[in-house]
């Protein structure tokens, strides 16, 4: 995971288990290790988000060729690259646990 601290996972998950998303189950085999699995409430909203998701991309890219949304990727991938080294340079490091 990149730039995201422990603490955030942490209350991510306690957010999403707090609402019925998730389901947390102590590792056997080392009790430090929570074991996550989507609970059937969190695979309906992740088939809905999809649906909204391949609904709004095809809207995005109407008239877009593979070839274009490849390119576009591209393009897209070497500025967050760019940005990410400038930041970097600038010691906006984020945490890194």
């Amino acid at each position: 995971m990149k730039n995201v601290c422990k603490a955030s996972v942490t209350k991510a998950l306690k957010i999403l288990e707090d609402g019925g998303f998730i389901i947390r189950v102590t590792d056997e085999k080392d009790r430090r290790n929570a074991l996550c699995y989507v609970s059937e409430k969190g695979e309906e909203i992740v088939h809905e988000l999809l649906v909204i998701k391949t609904n709004v991309e095809a809207e995005i890219f109407k008239g877009f060729t593979e070839q274009d949304k490849d390119i576009f990727y591209c393009y897209l991938s070497r500025i967050y690259n760019n940005s990410a080294k400038l930041g970097s340079g600038l010691g906006l490091k984020g945490d890194e646990d």
